[in-house]
């Protein structure tokens, strides 16, 4: 893995000028495509149920004209190590805007693109193409489930009218990976349920939230990447393939962590598994349809959660009378019966109401190491930092010499102190003392941040939380 990184970044716009007419001037509807370096650029990848974003710093020189001119701005950012600074015939090396070196794509939002004339910027804000889906309300009425999942989501993305062109593709990776068609929903559901054909569009429903419905009925996943919306299979919640590993000590620049003490309250959980093979959709709701013998071993009542709320005469809502607390969606798949389901759906259960870890971490590298199946470096093996995305498993590792001498010390307080002589932060060196076990195991990427500035250069910051781990390693037979 290199230590020295050569990191780039520019920015295309796609530009549509502004005639400043009710009605537009066809002849000035053509797009302008502009090559920008940017001063300081910052690409937020966050979970699927939001947008990412972009914010950009761009010098005037590069951008000569009020930005008002613009209508739309389309927007894609490229970033990439260069790996050098010049080519072997000693010209100065310019980062080249391809599809495998772009980490986001969208538009600038009208109201963010501001001038500073003191300074001389601009500042463009932005979010990708998720935002098209999450502001646009879908019309009121049914979406026809008689057809292929994937025949529905592509009827609902050529109904939005800012994508009448199809410009945004849509991409059944299931399909690709197993060759098997995704299923009719309708199909799955017995005859005397006659709503089984129609979802109800629900009032100021968004077409994003229509989709994510469709697929998480499924037990399927969707997202966006770059112009394409992904149907696909959900991450194992318990998968440890493919981990990306960061060392405290080594490739690190900032590490903290956070404890949640306690139970988690008032919440139910939902979990979902699509079964392509027999064309079947298995659902557990949990505590609600957990096993006595689970229920008693942990003291949960095998009955829907209630809110706990107060009436306005001051005294508590009868449990019969409360609704039902949040409930919390989970698909994991390929499992073929309901009780294999519930048993999962039990442990995905305990392990949020356990005591949960998170934090974030900082690092300046671009690659980091990559691990064979049996947690062996690979030689010559890394990791593009760069690609790293939401729900990726990621591990923390402490550095080998300090993990030999914590090794020998067996009294918490020790190992504390021992880490903190180390330049460890009070709240990291508690954690790693009282949870060595815990820190070792992969976590669950929850956002990140990828900024890069003339100034500073190139940094990444992501946020984690502890992966949820069951028994059921496997998948059901």
């Amino acid at each position: 893995m290199a230590g020295i990184y050569y990191p780039q970044a520019c920015i295309v716009l796609k530009i549509l000028w502004e005639d400043f007419q009710i009605k537009s001037d066809a002849r000035l509807a053509r797009e302008t495509t502009l090559n920008i370096l940017a001063k300081s650029v910052r690409v937020n990848i966050n979970d699927y149920s939001h947008a990412d974003s972009f914010e950009a710093e761009i010098d005037y020189k590069s951008f000569p004209f009020d930005p008002r001119l613009i209508r739309s701005c389309g927007v894609t950012v490229h970033m990439e190590n260069m790996e050098r600074l010049y080519s072997n015939n000693d010209n100065l090396l310019r980062i080249q805007p391809k599809t495998s070196n772009a980490i986001f794509q969208g538009f600038a939002d009208d109201d963010s693109i501001t001038f500073d004339d003191n300074s001389r910027t601009v500042k463009l804000e932005g979010r990708d193409f998720t935002s098209l889906f999450l502001d646009r309300t879908y019309p009121k009425g049914t979406i026809n489930l008689e057809q292929r999942i994937d025949q529905v989501i592509q009827e609902i993305m050529s109904s939005l009218p800012e994508n009448a062109n199809n410009k945004i593709t849509l991409v059944n990776k299931v399909t690709e990976q197993t060759k098997e068609e995704l299923p009719i929903l309708s199909s799955f559901f017995g005859e005397k349920d006659k709503t089984s054909g129609k979802k109800n569009v629900k009032k100021d429903e968004s077409y994003w939230e229509c989709i994510q419905d469709i697929c998480s009925r499924a037990g399927l996943i969707c997202y966006m990447e770059l112009d394409k919306l992904i149907i696909n299979k959900p991450r194992v919640l318990y998968e440890k393939k493919n981990t990306t590993y960061f060392v405290y000590g080594k490739n690190l620049k900032s590490l903290d962590f956070k404890r949640k003490l306690g139970r988690r309250k008032n919440f139910n959980i939902v979990v979902r598994s699509l079964n392509v093979e027999d064309k079947e959709v298995l659902q557990a709701q949990i505590p609600a349809e957990a096993t006595a013998e689970w229920s008693n071993a942990v003291g949960v009542p095998n009955k829907e959660v209630k809110q706990e709320k107060i009436g306005a005469d001051g005294k508590p809502i009868t449990e019969e009378n409360a609704q039902a607390a949040p409930y919390m969606a989970f698909s994991v798949p390929n499992i073929k019966n309901k009780d294999h389901l519930i048993q999962v759906g039990q442990e995905i259960y305990e392990e949020i109401g356990r005591q949960e870890i998170e934090g974030n971490l900082e690092t300046r590298d671009m690659e980091t190491w990559k691990f064979d199946a049996e947690k062996k470096r690979v030689n010559n093996g890394c990791f593009d930092l760069l690609k790293l995305r939401v729900g990726n498993p990621l591990s923390i590792e402490i550095d080998a010499s300090d993990m030999q001498v914590l090794s020998r010390l067996g009294d918490v307080d020790e190992r504390r102190r021992y880490l903190i002589r180390q330049c460890y932060d009070q709240v990291s060196a508690d954690v790693i003392a009282r949870s060595l076990s815990r820190i070792s195991t992969p976590f669950y990427t929850k956002s990140v941040e990828y900024t890069m500035s003339i100034d500073s250069g190139f940094s990444m910051k992501v946020e984690f939380i502890n992966f949820i781990e069951t028994a059921n390693k496997g998948l059901a037979k």
